[in-house]
This record gives structure tokens, sequence and C-alpha cells, in this order.
């Protein structure tokens, strides 16, 4: 039973570490946006944009997943420099690339009436982990067809999500109204319940063979 206790407490362990891991090599954002105020039949586009401050900023990406949407008509993708994948709602992937001004991606879209959207974006690289001297930031932005913002009363952009040169982690987060950006609280339910089910499945293997030993004696 000793081994049993030990054989369980070395595997909480490294599922703590392989999680914490985890989680700092990743951050995530949560984002929601009200475009209801969008005339109904109005063409636009979501445009989306991750660039790093200057040319020695650590390399990173972000991923837009998990799209969905209600009231909106998706169209084509273009995309200037590091930018790939898609169009929405197929994940989306661009890279800050230090090397260029500007990585970015341009959904075109319809809006519908009442028209609203969600979709999560997941940091990773050097950025969050091993800072240098310069921020990265993305951008997202609703744009008309004229690539102006699509809120007449809020100008561009609408999101902005800077990593900062610190190497903390922590995001700085600036939206207008109609737009909430929320990162999930660490040690969310999902990562709760993995660790929960590989420890019983461990205690249970081990109080097993426990048992056979024992019939075997």
């Amino acid at each position: 039973m000793r081994r049993l206790r030990k054989t369980v407490l070395t595997t909480a362990a490294m599922l703590v570490i392989v999680l914490g891991a985890t989680a700092a090599r990743a951050l995530e954002v949560l984002v929601t946006v009200d475009a209801s105020s969008v005339a109904n039949s109005t063409p636009g586009s979501l445009n989306y944009q991750f660039s790093a401050g200057n040319p020695t900023a650590q390399t990173a990406q972000v991923v837009v997943s998990d799209f969905s949407s209600t009231a909106l008509n998706l169209g084509g993708i273009t995309y200037t420099n590091s930018a790939s994948g898609g169009p929405l709602p197929a994940d989306v992937t661009i890279l800050n690339n230090p090397a260029v001004l500007s990585n970015r991606a341009n959904q075109a879209v319809t809006f519908g009436a009442s028209s609203s959207m969600s979709f999560s974006l997941t940091f990773t690289g050097n950025a969050l982990t091993t800072p240098s001297t310069a921020d990265s930031t993305f951008y997202f932005s609703l744009l008309d067809g004229s690539n102006q913002s699509i809120f007449g009363a809020y100008t561009l952009p609408h999101l902005t999500i800077t990593i900062p040169a610190s190497g903390s982690g922590v995001p700085v987060i600036s939206s207008i109204p109609l737009i909430t950006a929320v990162v999930p609280e660490p040690g969310s339910i999902g990562l709760t319940t993995m660790a929960t089910m590989a420890l019983a499945l461990v205690l249970s293997r081990k109080t097993r063979r426990c048992r056979d030993r024992q019939r075997d004696r």
C-alpha cells in the first residue's frame, strides 16, 4: 500500500508538471462579438493581424479556432505575409514574423440581421516564454466595404491583445464595448477532470495488482 501511495503521488506530480508546462507555453483568449447594430446585407470583412514591435522581438503565432456565428455569410479569405489556413470557420494561423511590418488574414463576410460571432485565440511561441526587447500585438477589426470601421462610433482596431516584452504571459487586452475578450482561469474544469481521470486509472490498476498478488499467496 505504501508503494501504491508513492506511485499515485508521483503520477500526480508529473501531471502537475505537464499541465503547468502546457499552460506556460500557451495563452488562450475567448472572444465574442455583438455585430447586431450592422445593417442587414452589409458587405465587409473580419481582419485579423499579428505584428511584432520590432525585428528583435521573439517569434510567436496565434491560431483562430472554434469560430461560430449567427446571421453571418462567410466568403473568401486573403493573406498578407505570414498567415495561412481557413477560410473561417476552419482554423487560421498567423505568425508575428518580426521580419515584416504586418501579418494579416482578411475574411470576407456579409452581415445579416442581428449578426454575432465568437472564436478562440490561442497564442504560443517564444514571445510568451523567453522575452526580448519588444512587445507583439494582435489586432482584430470589423471592416466595411471601404476597409473602414463597420461601427461608425468606434475607430480601428476594435480589439488589441498585446503580449508584453516582460514575458509574464499576461496579455494586455483592450476592446470596444461590443467585443468581450476573456482569458480562461488556469486549472480549468477540463484540466482538472483530465488529471482526476488519470489518477483514478493509476489507482484502479495498482489496486487490482495488489489484490491479484494477495490471491496468489
